[in-house]
């Protein structure tokens, strides 16, 4: 398993589903507050990306507004 797929199986065991978007470097997943899903709050515009390289392996996390 790799940490793409470990981060995936760690939100899923929360009960939250995440969206993984590709691009030519490899993938991220966005987290941002979600009115259809309580578990994830904050303010609106704020957001978290966590970026992996194409075979999956942890790169970096942003956090922005």
């Amino acid at each position: 398993m790799n940490d793409l797929e470990k981060f995936i199986a760690l939100y899923k065991s929360f009960g939250i589903s995440l969206e993984v978007e590709k691009n030519d470097k490899g993938c991220f997943v966005s987290l941002e507050v979600d009115d259809d899903n309580p578990k994830l709050t904050g303010y609106h515009g704020f957001y978290s990306k966590v970026y992996f390289d194409i075979n999956g392996k942890f790169e970096a996390q942003c956090f922005a507004e």
